[in-house]
C-alpha cells in the first residue's frame, strides 16, 4: 500500500490535539485541611485508577479519530498488483498514532511510557519505510516512456469466448473482449499505432501492420466475430510479434485478450515457446515486446450440452446398405441439462429425430441412428441437441461422408489353379464378391472367368481376379482403388515401379504372404521414390508342427481393421490355426511402421506401412487353406471386407480436416462416351474458384494444376463448420464435382472437442509462461489501461477511512456519554451540616454517599492535609 498525497500524513501529528485538550482541562487538586480524609485513603485510590483507565479509553478513540482523518486526507492507495499488504502498513500507522497518544497520556509514568512510545516509533517508522518501497516498485514496474508505441491487439476468438458469463447482462466474453479492446484504443496516447488481430486455429490480420486511423480499428472491432474452434496461442502472438516489426516506434507491446480458456495454450511443449522468445527477440525488433494478458473471468455456473463427435460405423460408406451414425453428446456444465431430442440431417434436410434422456454433469450419451444412403457422392451430414444452455456454439455439428456405389479391387492370383477354391485367391474373391445363385454347373473356376469382365451387380465391393503372369500387361492401375497380391512370387519391375507409384498416390496394397513369395524381391522392392514398400521384412517361412497349430492373440488386435473382429464373445478369431507363416522383421521404431496383430508367439501377423498417400497392408501368412484356417470361420468375411474398406479409404479424399490447415481438393475431369478427356478451354483456365465459408463469405481458392485432375488449394481453412467449392460453368463442363453438391465439393472444418470443457488456466501454468517469455498478467481493465497509459492501476481507500472515521466518532460520543452517567457529572451534590451529624452511623452513611458521588481529583499527603 501507498499514498497518493504524502504530505498529508503531517497530519498524524493533529493526534497531539486530544492530548494537549486533555493536558489543559485536567484539574488541579486543592489542598484542604481535613483530617478525616485519612479514613478515605483506600477508597479514594480505587477510585483513581478507575478513572484513569476511563480516560485513556477516552483519549485512545479520539487521537485513533484524529489519526484516521489524517491517514484518509493522505489518500492510502491500495495497487491492484500491490507487492506489500495493506495489513502491514494501515494498521501499522493507525495503531502506532494510539500508542503515542496511550504513552503521552502515562508520561508521569516512566516505565510505561517508554513502553508505549518505542513501539509505536518502530511502526510509524516501518509503515512509512514500507509505503516508500511500495510506491517506488509500482512506478517501476508499470513506468512508461513518453515515447510512442506500436501495440498489438489480440482478440480470443474461440469456442468458449461464445459462453455467457454475465449475470443479468446476456453478455458473452467475445463481446466483453471487445469492450476491453476498446479500453486499449482509448487509452493510447496519439502517437501510438495500433494493428488487430482476431485468433482462432490460425491467425486472422484484421488490421495487419500498425496503423494510427482509430476510427478504421474501431470500425474493425464493431464488425469483428468469433471464429469458433480453438485458439492457437502461440501462432497469434508470433503473427502480432511480425505486425511490430512493421511499425516505427521503438516501444512495442502485445495485448491478448481472451478467457484463459487452458486448450491452444500447450505450457508443456517448452519447443514451442522457446521458438516464440526467439521470434520476440529476433533481429526486426529493437526489444522484446511485453506480452499483457487480460483475461476475463469464466462463470462458476453453467450449464452446456455439446455434441462432440459423429462416427460411422464403415470408413466406406456404400448404398449397398445402411450405415449405423453414432452421434456423441456431453455434458460440460455444472447441472443436469435435460434435452428435447437429437436431430440428424443429411444434406440440410432433417432425417432423424431421437429422445434423449437427461445427462448428468461430465458424463457422455451415444445416440445411434441408422441411416442408408441412397445417391453416390459427398454429403454432409448434421447432428444437433435441441437444447437450453449457455454456450449454443456447439449444440450442433457437421460431417463430410463419401457414399460410393462401387470399390474396385484388383486380386492377384500366385498360384492359381484349375481346381475349384484352390487357387491362392480363391476364398479372397469369393469373400468379397459371393458368387450369384445361379452358379454355372461346369464346374469351371469362377475367378478365371472373370478375367476381363468383373462382376456387375449390388455389392460394394467389385472384384477382378487375374493370375500373376498376366499382371505385366496392365500399365495403369488408376481405376482400382486396392490390389491384393496373393502368394505372388515376384513382380516385373515396370509392375513393380507402377504398384508403388500406385500406392504413393492413395492406392491400397494388401500382400498375402504364401509358400511362393521370394523374400529377396519383396525386401528389395522399392517405388519409384526409393521408399521400402513392404512393411516389413520376410526373414524365414516357418511350419507348425502337425498337431500343434499356432494361434492368433486376440488380444493384441490393435488394428482399426481388426476392431470388429475383436469384438468377443460375437467373434471365433480365437479359433483360428495358422499351420505356416513368414517370420518378419519390422521396425517398429518406424513412424510409418505399426505392428496390428501378433500371433500367441508374438510373431507379427500383421503390418502396416504408410506410404505416402496410400498404405500397405501385409499378412504373415497366405488368407488359404494351405496356411490357416480361417477360411472357415465366421469372422473370415467381415475379416477381408474390413481389410478392403481400410486400405480404399485412402484413395478417397478427406472430407474431415482440422482447423487452420490448408485444403487440397481434387477433381476428375470428364470423360466422355469416348474415353478422351475434355481439353481445357480459355473460359475454364480463366475462371475464378471461390469457396463460401461457414459464416457466408465468399473467399478465392489458388488453382494448383488443370489437365486429368483440378486440383484446388484453400487455406487457411480456420472457422469451424461447413465450406463448399464454387466451380463456374465452364469448370463444371470440364470437371466432376460431387454428385451431392452440383456446384462444386464440401469439406468441415473440424473443431477440438476439448473447447467445450471449460479448463482454464493456473497460476502455475501463467509463472510457467512468465519465465519463458516477457509476460504480464492482468485481471481487471484498470490493470489493462495501465499497462498502455502508464500509472499505477488500484484502488484508494479513503472512503472506507471516512466510513471508519464515523464509525470511532460514534463510539467515542457513546464512551464519553457512558462515563457522564457513571459520575453522575448531570447531578449536584449537597452536604448538610446539622444535629444529626451527631449520630455516628448517620455520618458514616453519608460518607459513604459521598464517596459514591462525583468529586475532585485529590492528593493526600503523608502529613493528613488534602
Amino acid at each position: 500500500m501507498t499514498f497518493l498525497n504524502w504530505t498529508m500524513l503531517i497530519g498524524l501529528a493533529g493526534v497531539s490535539i486530544p492530548i494537549l485538550i486533555h493536558l489543559l482541562h485536567r484539574r488541579r487538586a486543592k489542598i484542604l485541611d481535613w483530617g478525616a480524609m485519612r479514613f478515605l485513603l483506600a477508597a479514594l485510590a480505587a477510585r483513581k485508577r478507575r478513572i484513569r483507565l476511563e480516560e485513556i479509553l477516552l483519549l485512545a478513540l479520539r487521537c485513533f479519530l484524529m489519526a484516521l482523518l489524517a491517514v484518509a486526507m493522505a489518500r492510502p492507495f491500495l495497487p491492484s498488483r500491490s507487492t506489500i499488504s495493506w495489513a502491514m502498513v494501515l494498521p501499522a500507522l493507525l495503531a502506532s498514532a494510539i500508542l503515542g497518544a496511550v504513552g503521552v497520556a502515562v508520561w508521569a509514568n516512566r516505565r510505561a511510557r517508554w513502553l508505549l512510545l518505542i513501539p509505536a516509533v518502530i511502526m510509524l517508522t516501518g509503515a512509512v519505510t514500507l509505503s516508500i518501497i511500495e510506491h517506488y516498485a509500482q512506478q517501476k514496474k508499470w513506468a512508461l516512456g513518453d515515447q510512442g508505441m506500436d501495440i498489438a491487439i489480440v482478440i480470443d476468438g474461440s469456442m468458449s469466448m461464445m459462453l455467457d458469463a454475465s449475470e443479468g447482462e446476456k453478455l458473452t466474453n467475445f463481446q466483453r473482449a471487445i469492450d476491453e479492446a476498446r479500453a486499449v484504443l482509448g487509452a493510447c496516447k496519439s502517437a501510438d499505432a495500433v494493428s488487430l488481430f482476431l485468433a482462432g486455429n490460425s491467425p486472422r490480420p484484421v488490421v495487419s501492420a500498425p496503423s494510427y486511423d482509430r476510427a478504421q480499428i474501431a470500425d474493425a472491432l464493431s464488425s469483428l466475430q468469433p471464429t469458433g474452434g480453438s485458439m492457437r496461442v502461440i501462432d497469434a502472438l508470433t503473427a502480432a510479434a511480425a505486425s511490430l516489426a512493421r511499425g516505427a516506434n521503438s516501444g512495442k507491446k502485445i495485448v491478448l485478450i481472451t478467457d484463459g480458456q487452458s486448450i491452444g495454450w500447450n505450457v508443456a511443449d517448452t519447443a514451442q515457446w522457446e521458438f516464440l522468445a526467439g521470434t520476440l527477440k529476433g533481429r526486426s525488433l529493437p526489444e522484446a515486446p511485453e506480452i499483457v494478458c487480460r483475461t476475463l473471468p469464466m462463470p462458476a455456473n453453467f450449464t452446456n450440452l455439446g455434441v462432440q463427435n459423429v462416427t460411422f460405423s464403415r470408413r466406406v460408406v456404400g448404398t449397398d446398405r445402411p450405415t449405423s451414425i453414432d452421434v456423441t453428446i456431453m455434458n460440460t456444465g455444472v447441472g443436469e441439462v435435460s434435452p428435447s431430442r437429437v436431430e440428424l440431417s443429411i444434406n440440410g434436410r432433417r432425417s432423424l429425430t431421437q429422445n434423449i434422456d437427461p445427462i448428468s454433469p461430465n458424463t457422455t450419451e451415444t445416440v445411434r441412428f441408422e441411416y442408408r444412403f441412397t445417391k453416390v457422392g459427398r454429403h454432409i451430414v448434421t447432428a444437433r441437441v435441441v437444447c437450453e444452455d449457455d454456450m449454443p456454439a456447439d449444440d450442433a455439428i457437421s460431417r463430410v461422408v463419401d457414399v460410393t456405389d462401387r470399390i474396385k479391387v484388383l486380386i492377384v492370383d500366385g498360384a492359381p489353379s484349375i481346381r475349384p477354391l484352390d487357387g491362392a485367391a480363391a476364398f479372397i474373391d469369393i469373400a468379397l464378391s459371393p458368387p450369384p445363385a445361379e452358379s454355372p454347373g461346369n464346374g469351371a473356376n469362377p475367378s478365371r472367368r472373370r478375367v476381363d469382365s468383373g462382376r456387375a451387380g449390388s455389392n460394394l465391393v467389385e472384384t477382378k481376379v487375374i493370375e500373376a503372369v498376366h499382371i505385366a500387361a496392365i500399365e495403369d492401375f488408376g481405376e482400382y482403388n486396392v490390389i491384393v497380391l496373393a502368394n505372388v512370387s515376384r513382380l516385373p519391375d515396370a509392375t513393380a515401379r507402377a504398384i508403388g507409384r500406385f500406392v504413393r498416390r492413395g492406392g491400397g496394397l494388401l500382400l498375402a504372404m504364401g509358400d511362393r513369395c521370394e523374400a529377396d524381391f519383396y525386401n528389395e522392392w522399392r517405388s519409384p521414390s526409393g521408399d521400402l514398400v513392404i512393411p516389413a521384412k520376410l526373414v524365414k517361412r516357418r511350419t507348425a508342427v502337425v498337431g500343434r497349430p499356432v494361434r492368433l492373440s486376440v488380444g493384441s488386435f490393435l488394428h482399426p481393421a481388426l476392431r470388429k473382429i475383436a469384438q468377443y464373445p460375437q467373434s471365433d478369431a480365437a479359433d483360428a490355426l495358422i499351420n505356416a507363416y513368414w517370420q518378419v522383421s519390422a521396425d517398429e521404431y518406424d513412424p510409418h511402421v505399426r505392428v496390428g496383430a501378433r500371433l500367441e508367439t508374438g510373431a507379427p501377423a500383421l503390418i502396416e506401412r504408410k506410404h505416402g498417400n496410400g498404405i500397405v497392408l501385409q499378412t504373415t501368412m497366405n488368407l488359404h487353406p494351405r496356411d490357416t484356417n480361417l477360411h472357415v470361420l465366421k469372422c473370415f468375411v467381415p475379416l477381408v471386407h474390413e481389410f478392403i474398406y481400410h486400405l480404399s479409404a485412402t484413395s478417397m479424399v478427406e472430407g474431415n480436416v482440422p482447423g487452420g490447415v490448408d485444403v487440397t481438393i481434387e477433381l476428375p475431369a470428364r470423360r466422355p462416351a469416348g474415353g478422351r478427356v475434355l481439353a481445357s478451354g480459355s473460359s475454364a483456365i480463366d475462371e475464378p474458384i471461390e469457396v463460401i465459408t461457414p459464416d457466408n463469405r465468399r473467399r478465392e481458392a489458388a488453382v494448383l494444376s488443370r489437365g486429368e485432375m483440378l486440383r484446388v488449394r484453400f487455406g487457411p481453412a480456420d472457422d469451424p463448420g461447413t465450406y463448399r467449392l464454387v466451380l463456374g460453368e465452364a469448370n463444371l463442363r470440364r470437371y466432376e464435382a460431387s454428385p451431392g453438391d452440383p456446384a462444386g465439393s464440401a469439406f468441415v472444418v473440424v473443431s477440438d472437442p476439448d473447447e467445450s470443457r471449460i479448463k482454464t488456466l493456473s497460476e502455475a501454468d501463467l509463472n510457467a509462461i512468465g519465465e519463458r517469455v516477457p509476460f504480464q498478467h492482468v485481471q481487471s481493465t484498470d490493470e489493462l489501461v495501465a499497462s498502455i497509459a502508464g500509472g499505477v492501476p488500484g484502488e484508494e481507500l479513503w472512503r472506507q477511512l471516512v466510513l471508519a472515521a464515523l464509525a470511532v466518532l460514534v463510539a467515542e460520543i457513546f464512551v464519553a456519554r457512558w462515563i457522564a452517567i457513571r459520575r453522575r457529572l448531570h447531578a449536584a451534590g449537597s452536604v448538610r451540616f446539622g444535629a444529626e451529624a451527631i449520630d455516628i452511623e448517620t455520618f458514616r452513611t453519608r460518607a459513604r454517599q459521598l464517596l459514591k458521588s462525583p468529586g475532585e481529583l485529590v492528593e493526600t499527603g503523608g502529613n493528613g492535609k488534602t
